[in-house]
């Protein structure tokens, strides 16, 4: 018998509430991606240590602008609204400017970017 798909909810499941199951990296199966490789973990960010946060290490969507990327970026921010997010690597423009336009910030490296967690309310 095979073992599910590990996807983003199970993994961060693993992180946010199972302790003894934590992993700080990982291949996901989701929707859309052919490349998901993500990590949680802790980042300096503007001179401060930020996290635990998602690093969205490796990104390869199925079809490109097809909303994929939006679709997880909304998702996360939805469930897991204390969850910050960084972008390593972004090597298109394309890409770049659309995390820009997203509040994405350029972390001047990389390049990478990051998304602060909602503030709590």
């Amino acid at each position: 018998m095979r073992d599910k798909p590990l996807t983003l909810d199970r993994f961060l499941a693993r992180q946010l509430g199972e302790p003894d199951l934590m992993m700080h990296n990982a291949h996901l199966e989701e929707p859309g991606f052919t490349t998901l490789y993500v990590r949680y973990l802790q980042h300096a960010i503007f001179g401060r240590s930020r996290g635990p946060m998602l690093d969205l290490a490796s990104i390869t969507v199925s079809e490109p602008g097809k909303g994929t990327f939006t679709k997880l970026v909304k998702r996360i921010r939805a469930t897991y609204p204390n969850l910050s997010i960084r972008v390593e690597n972004a090597l298109e423009e394309r890409f770049q400017k659309y995390l820009t336009k997203n509040g994405f910030q350029y972390l001047g490296e990389g390049p990478s970017f990051f998304l602060d967690a909602r503030p709590h309310r």
